[in-house]
This record gives structure tokens, C-alpha cells and sequence, in this order.
């Protein structure tokens, strides 16, 4: 049994405590345990729901060293004191509500670096003999872990990290109703920029937590309106003419008024070339006047 089941600190933790003081006390110090913390509750919480475990009792277990060792129990208060604690505990939250993408690729287990495990194993034999059979250890290469399936073995500057019992992505399954398999990247997007994970040499497939949204309604095109047509001015009447009656009533038209005056003078011709041929005064014309007219004769 390890301290775990008797310190009331870590009793007073809640689950995702538990999980992110867990994952500080397992990462290496330095510049790159907030980064490697957040993978090592990302494998905790994938192998806890996979197993149905409660996530405070499976952190706690055995199965992590960290949880039998006495200076680990030192280093609690320091631990839930680091910058770093409340942003990892809202992690494990959000990784085991599905809120946050799986970023160790489907990993349930960790361990440190192959030629670290060797020299631990050298040192104590009996405290480290079991992982290289779990591990894959030079199956596929000599000196090397592996994963059952062939899939790319994700690493950071702490640990690599395994899933020798298959792979499986909290809060479900590789392949389950709601997951997608696409190509590893950062958390940026689910708790902005900065978020730490696996370096990007580092990269494999991983399992989204959540299915893809629906894509955006294609956009309505706004109603065309009629245009708008101006209505035509009224045409003004024409202007009434005054209607002249002339003192007698020539022929209407300028055709009919040329014949008028053609024949008129063609008459007073041909009287006066009576008059001539019968040696008398040319009085014709003039009395042609006077009844066209209505004047006085002069003859």
C-alpha cells in the first residue's frame, strides 16, 4: 500500500487533482513538465475510463510508481502549489468529459525513455522487470518500444507513451459513434494558445473526442426588391387653336387655294381677250371682283 490510501492531502483531492498532481509528480522537472504533465494525464485518463475506473482511485494505484515512493509524498505540497496545477486539473476535467481532443493518440500507458529503463533496470532488477514485455521492447527493433498494432510510438522529453492493450481514446473507443481519425495537433483551439503537448516531432493519428460540427447554413441571398419605376408625367393637352373665319371661305387646303387662284386668273384672262377681239373695255375682271368680293363695280 502507498501513501495514497493514508495522507489526508491527497484524500481532500478531487479526482482531477489527484490525476494533475499525479501527472507533475510523474513528469521530469524543468522547462517541459507543465508540457509533459498534460500527456501523462491525457494516458491516465484514457486507460482509467477504458478500464471504468474512477479516475482519484485509478491515479492512486500501484500502477504508478510515483505512488509507493516517500519523496513523492514530500513533494505534494509543493506540487499543488506549482503555477501549473489548476490549468492541468481542468485538463484531466475536460479530457474526461470529452470537452478536449486526446493528445497522446490513443495511449493508455507510459514509461520513461528506452536507455532510462535500461539503467533502471540494471540498478533494481526486482523493481523493474516488467516492462519490457508490455512495452514491445525490440519486437519490431532491436533496443526499441512498440505498439501491438505498428502505430507510431508518441513521445516527449519525458516519457513514450504505449497501448499495449489496444489503443483507446477517452471517452470512447479508436473507431466509436462520435470519433474521426486525423492527424495529431495542438490543443490551441479547445484552451488557447500556449497549451502544451507532444513536440511536433512527435506526431500520430489521434481519435477527436467529439464529432466534426455541422457546417455552417449556406447564406440566404437577400430578397431583390422590385425596382422602382417613376411614373410618367401626364401629357398637357394640346392647345385649343382659336378657329378664324375668314370674310369668305377659300378651299381648306394650299393645293385647293392655288387651284382657286389659277382659275381665277385664267377666267380674267379669257375676258380680257374677249374684250380685246370685240374692241371694248376689259371691264371682266373687275366685275369678277366685285361678286367675289362684295366691292363696287367701276364700269
Amino acid at each position: 500500500m502507498g501513501w495514497t490510501a493514508t495522507d489526508p492531502r491527497w484524500a481532500a483531492l478531487d479526482p482531477f487533482q489527484k490525476a494533475a498532481a499525479m501527472a507533475l509528480m510523474e513528469a521530469n522537472g524543468g522547462r517541459d513538465q507543465s508540457t509533459d504533465a498534460h500527456n501523462v494525464v491525457g494516458a491516465m485518463v484514457n486507460r482509467a475510463r477504458k478500464g471504468g475506473e474512477d479516475l482519484g482511485v485509478h491515479v492512486g494505484q500501484s500502477n504508478y510508481q510515483t505512488s509507493l515512493e516517500r519523496a513523492q509524498q514530500g513533494r505534494l505540497s509543493s506540487i499543488i502549489g506549482n503555477a501549473s496545477f489548476p490549468a492541468l486539473t481542468e485538463f484531466a476535467r475536460a479530457r474526461w468529459e470529452g470537452r478536449a481532443e486526446d493528445n497522446v493518440a490513443g495511449a493508455t500507458h507510459f514509461l520513461a525513455h528506452e536507455p532510462t529503463m535500461r539503467s533502471l533496470s540494471a540498478r533494481e532488477p526486482n523493481k523493474y522487470r516488467s516492462w519490457r514485455g508490455w512495452s514491445g521492447y525490440g519486437r519490431d527493433e532491436p533496443g526499441a518500444y512498440s505498439n501491438p498494432d505498428r502505430a507510431p510510438v508518441v513521445r516527449d522529453a519525458s516519457h513514450a507513451f504505449l497501448h499495449p492493450e489496444g489503443a483507446y481514446s477517452a471517452p470512447g473507443t479508436y473507431g466509436g459513434s462520435g470519433f474521426k481519425k486525423r492527424e495529431f495537433d495542438d490543443l490551441s483551439d479547445a484552451f488557447g494558445p500556449g497549451t502544451p503537448t507532444l513536440p511536433s516531432t512527435a506526431r500520430a493519428p489521434f481519435m477527436a473526442s467529439a464529432p466534426d460540427p455541422k457546417p455552417a447554413p449556406a447564406q440566404k441571398k437577400p430578397p431583390m426588391l422590385p425596382p422602382v419605376i417613376a411614373a410618367a408625367a401626364p401629357t398637357p393637352a394640346p392647345a385649343e387653336k382659336k378657329q378664324q373665319t375668314p370674310f369668305f371661305s377659300p378651299p381648306a387646303t394650299s393645293d385647293g387655294l392655288d387651284k382657286f387662284h389659277g382659275e381665277a386668273v385664267r377666267q380674267a384672262q379669257q375676258v380680257a381677250m374677249e374684250s380685246v377681239k370685240k374692241r371694248r373695255p376689259v371691264t371682266g375682271l373687275s366685275a369678277w371682283n366685285d361678286q367675289l368680293f362684295g366691292g363696287a363695280s367701276n364700269a
